[in-house]
């Protein structure tokens, strides 16, 4: 039986992070209590040049409360890190590790190893600095990012229509970015579900690497309700609407960039200025849009900094902003 489970350990181990990974049992009498070798099994594994214990609990269902007191203990005794293995979890239960940061591998393929993580993405964080600034997709991403909590790439990829490829690439960027973790599971053992282990520091990373969301202005007198394109309230209007700021005497919209062509262009009035600025962003705003508006961050960034210093604008901000854990974290 414990031959069965050290091939599994090993076998999860090798799939999903070091396909030399070795995991033998050992006799840990000497240093672990009667008691909690009756709860556990214990397992030494070789991961990236790495020693870590692998303790296969014994009992079902696990309770997750002595489960987060045993292994501190068990680290203390052995002088290493330990990792649960579990034969089943339920999704609500990995979850809930997942959220707390705590490791474990299934028997099913699962696992969570965040402290293999931060090895995995030790150098990029060194070059952290040297992170180029968002593509158009690469802010689309980020985006879904921010208002999701748990998600895989193909949940980005249906909601956005990106490519799966480059869905993958703008995930992997901001994984090695330390922005993004990510959690193995399913049927194979390899479907990633990716979630923020900080949101206040995603957003402040993502709002560094963004770059310009607005690529383009234009003006017209055409009504967006005429327009063949979908359009969204945007920058001051937007905010006019989440706070009690006025709405601006020219409303402000955003369309993506790739449908300016269809965006009547009314003829001049004279006397007056055109109605309506229209504000052309590079991705498109839709999927995230709430109630005929863009979403909070695209709101944001699509208000100019002078703009932002003036008291009344930078009072609306901050009500209607601060409602949003990962803005003021």
């Amino acid at each position: 039986m414990m031959q069965h489970v050290r091939q599994s350990i090993q076998s999860v181990l090798r799939r999903n992070v070091d396909s030399a990974a070795s995991v033998e049992e050992v006799d840990a009498s000497a240093h672990v209590s009667p008691f909690l070798l009756g709860e556990f099994g214990i397992y030494e594994a070789r991961v990236l040049g790495r020693r870590v214990f692998i303790a296969e609990c014994l009992y079902e269902p696990v309770d997750l409360d002595a489960l987060a007191r045993q292994i501190p203990v068990l680290q203390g005794s052995l002088g290493d890190e330990v990792v649960p293995y579990l034969r089943r979890l339920e999704r609500s239960v990995r979850r809930s590790l997942v959220e707390e940061r705590r490791a474990f591998v299934c028997e099913s393929g699962d696992l969570y190893l965040p402290s293999f993580a931060l090895v995995l993405t030790e150098a990029a964080a060194r070059s952290r600095a040297a992170h180029r600034a968002f593509t158009a997709s690469d802010q689309a991403v980020f985006l879904y990012g921010l208002y999701a909590e748990h998600f895989t790439a193909a949940d980005v990829n249906a909601a956005t229509g990106l490519s799966s490829a480059t869905v993958s690439r703008a995930l992997k960027n901001m994984v090695n970015a330390r922005m993004l973790d990510y959690s193995v599971g399913g049927r194979t053992g390899r479907r990633k579900e990716f979630f923020k282990p900080d949101a206040h520091l995603y957003y402040l990373e993502g709002r560094r690497l963004f770059g310009r969301a607005v690529r383009s202005t234009l003006y017209t007198y055409a009504s967006p309700v005429s327009w063949p394109v979908p359009a969204l309230k945007s920058g001051l209007s937007a905010l006019s609407r989440r706070s009690n700021l006025a709405e601006p005497r020219r409303e402000v919209w955003a369309a993506q960039e790739a449908d300016a062509a269809r965006i009547p262009q009314a003829a001049s009035m004279p006397g007056q200025g055109p109605t309506f600025e229209v504000q052309l962003l590079g991705y498109d705003p839709a999927p995230f849009a709430l109630d005929g508006m863009v979403d909070p961050f695209t709101m944001l960034t699509t208000i100019a900094e002078e703009v932002r210093k003036d008291e009344r604008v930078g009072m609306a901000i901050e009500d209607a902003m601060g409602r949003f854990e990962w803005y003021g974290g």
